[in-house]
């Protein structure tokens, strides 16, 4: 991500690395996107729309199939004609632009909502369905659409609003699951100010709802919170920004790719001999994907000024633990000395604000992390990467030394950053 302040540029490039795990190759008659060469930089980081819930009221939405530009592009050169769409699911108001990550809801505490979330999804998934699982299995699939219902992560929430695993539906409530109550859910936001996000949560599914885009943030203010905010303690406006990082798999079309038993190399010798029929066996232990999506935009950039920003921090990832550091692009493995603090996790805020331990922050699946960074002490033109040494699979803690350990009382390699070098502007 690219920054600049009021004056000159600041050039501060926070990369989210992608850090390359290719276990599959290419799929059966399928090729994918190459990630090394992909470019970086290029797009904005996208700002999701906001829909403003602070004083209550009842929220029509819908989840429906769109087509998205997510930055990626094609032959490795960032041009009009070489841009790749994207087919991915989304939610967004009834009537109005769905989008990849959702909008986010600006909700406030003790003021209640009401949300009729509307299936509006096609016939086909964008991905291979995994019918040997336990899951949705609608018993008109898939005439009636895929089956699908939204949690909201974190919140305090009744039951039947709860979004559980059996309590999906498909396309307009034509089938619906055996702990289903109502179409329109309540949340009464009774808790303390809190970066939450809502996703799909169908039994069986969910991680290719998550993948297909079925996700977005939930940011519930309080007094308290906002009042540090017009004290100025706080960064806000648009110096507050929500990151939902995610890793993917692209076809060389610029389509989601996950593997199944069909022709791909992973699942050769797990299955032979076996009668599957029509069924598509896509269940992996776990996902790590080559390309880092940011907001919906592969490596994006940001512009920012010469002042504090807070950052929403969502690991919207199957799988994948980031260890985030900064560093700048001049001093490459020194880790850049700002002030990079933490103040809320999953529930809200911490007691009091916590520097950085090795000024690194590791986040983990489905975790949120709150936090300052200050641009103000950085000359103009300086870029910053946003870097990850996490692994590029499972991640199992450190050693002392604060390498990655492999469980076993050695280290892991950090995943490779060299692998995702490319242009920058």
């Amino acid at each position: 991500m690219n920054f600049t302040n009021n004056r000159r540029p600041v050039y501060l490039v926070l990369w989210l690395a992608a850090f390359l795990f290719a276990p599959w190759g290419s799929h059966a008659q399928v090729t994918l996107l190459d990630a090394a060469s992909h470019p970086k930089f290029v797009t904005s980081l996208p700002n999701p729309a906001k829909i403003n819930a602070t004083n209550g009221g009842y929220f029509a939405m819908e989840m429906r199939e769109v087509i998205q530009h997510l930055g990626l592009y094609k032959n490795g050169v960032a041009s009009p004609a070489n841009k790749l769409y994207t087919s991915v699911w989304g939610y967004g108001p009834q009537g109005g632009a769905v989008t990849y990550p959702g909008p986010t809801f600006m909700a406030k505490e003790d003021e209640d909502i009401y949300v009729k979330w509307e299936n509006l999804l096609p016939n086909e998934h964008l991905l291979p369905v995994d019918k040997t699982l336990h899951w949705a299995n609608p018993p008109r699939y898939p005439r009636n659409g895929q089956p699908t219902v939204v949690h909201l992560h974190g919140g305090h929430t009744e039951s039947a609003s709860d979004g559980l695993p059996e309590a999906w539906y498909t396309r307009r409530w034509r089938d619906r699951g055996p702990t289903y109550v109502k179409k329109i859910y309540h949340y009464d936001n009774d808790q303390e100010a809190a970066t939450l996000w809502y996703h799909d949560h169908a039994l069986g599914i969910t991680r290719l709802n998550v993948y297909a885009g079925l996700a977005g943030f939930y940011l519930l203010r309080d007094d308290n919170e906002l009042d540090l905010i017009d004290e100025g303690v706080l960064p806000g406006g648009e110096y507050e920004r929500e990151i939902v990082i995610q890793d993917r798999y692209f076809t060389d079309d610029g389509q989601l790719f996950l593997p199944s038993k069909d022709g791909d190399p992973f699942f050769e010798g797990i299955l032979d001999g076996a009668d599957l029929g029509d069924l598509d066996p896509s269940i992996v232990a776990e996902f790590f994907g080559d390309f880092m999506i940011v907001n919906g935009v592969a490596w994006p950039k940001l512009e920012v000024k010469r002042t504090k920003y807070r950052f929403r921090m969502l690991n919207g990832s199957d799988s994948r633990f980031y260890v985030l550091y900064l560093e700048d692009e001049n001093n490459p493995g020194v880790k850049l000395n700002i002030p990079f603090i933490q103040i809320g996790v999953d529930q809200g805020f911490l007691n009091q604000p916590v520097n950085m331990p090795n000024g690194e922050l590791v986040i983990a699946p489905g975790e949120r992390a709150d936090i300052v960074v200050d641009f103000s002490t950085l000359p103009a033109g300086t870029r910053v990467i946003m870097k990850n040494r996490g692994p590029d699979g499972p991640f199992k803690g450190f050693n002392p030394d604060n390498s990655l350990a492999d469980g076993e009382g050695g280290a892991l390699d950090p995943a490779d950053p060299e692998t995702t070098v490319g242009s920058w502007l």
